[in-house]
């Protein structure tokens, strides 16, 4: 006999198993797992199984089947059943299944449920995802000055963490820089521009007025301080303020083209 367990979670589907499984039981199943949309947050499945007898002949067959036709699209399937049966469903969920299994006794349903709610608290795969962590990197110019409002509406939307990262490429250095009498100057325009940006970045995280925003100032190339600083603070959306431009940009390959290319998350160009 099989019957459909009600959950209060969008991203599990749940059913219970008991004495001897049917072909109408599978064909049942089967039905209700291809009911649910390619688009659903439905990821995780939830097996009990009580005082189980085995099954029919034909259901073998449509067990087989439907594991290789749907159970495959869950990323997480607990089992929970009788320990005579752990070995046999171990074995049967290892041949079947694409996604993680484990095995669950009847005292430690609650574990069952917990360990499903792990992975439904991830992002859901598609769009729009669950973004966590949204780095905007900013040029602070005038020509972007909305981008920022754009970028903490988007964060604001997810209740995300936001980053406002401002990227400073070293200054060119040529042999006049090297002179004794030049170095001074150029330690002190360099903290010029470092002081400046720190003012800005300041203003700007004022003006978003978003209490999950954080500001942070780097310096080095553009593109891989961008990537990298995403990957190492796990950030799952990067925004970037994109402007039409000519000539070497379009040889070279703009910096939003770059970081797409080179990122490992998604990433959002705001035009401007």
């Amino acid at each position: 006999m099989l019957k459909e367990i009600p959950v209060n979670d969008e991203c599990i589907l749940a059913f219970a198993i008991t004495g001897k499984l049917t072909h109408r039981d599978c064909q049942e199943l089967l039905a209700r797992l291809k009911s649910v949309p390619e688009t659903s947050a439905a990821r995780s499945l939830l097996l009990e199984v009580e005082a189980f007898e085995g099954w029919e002949a034909e259901a073998a067959w449509d067990t087989l089947s439907l594991g290789m036709a749907h159970l495959k699209e869950f990323e997480r399937i607990a089992i929970i059943g009788d320990k005579g049966w752990e070995v046999w469903i171990i074995n049967l969920a290892r041949f079947l299944l694409r996604g993680k299994s484990r095995y669950f006794e009847h005292d430690q349903i609650d574990e069952a449920w917990a360990w499903l709610h792990e992975e439904t608290s991830k992002p859901v795969p598609g769009f729009p995802r669950r973004y966590r962590h949204i780095l905007f990197a900013t040029d602070l110019s005038e020509a972007t000055r909305q981008a920022p409002i754009q970028a903490r509406d988007i964060a604001r939307q997810y209740d995300a963490k936001l980053t406002v990262l401002h990227v400073m490429e070293p200054l060119p250095i040529d042999g006049d820089v090297l002179e004794p009498g030049t170095i001074p100057y150029q330690m002190e325009f360099e903290q010029q521009r470092t002081d400046n940006a720190a003012q800005q970045m300041k203003e700007l995280a004022q003006r978003l007025d978003y209490p999950h925003t954080t500001t942070k100032i780097l310096s080095g190339s553009p593109v891989s301080t961008i990537v990298s600083y995403a990957d190492e603070h796990d950030a799952d959306l990067i925004l970037l303020a994109h402007r039409c431009h000519s000539g070497l940009e379009r040889l070279m390959g703009s910096i939003t083209a770059r970081v797409v290319k080179h990122a490992s998350c998604d990433v959002l160009s705001l035009r401007v």
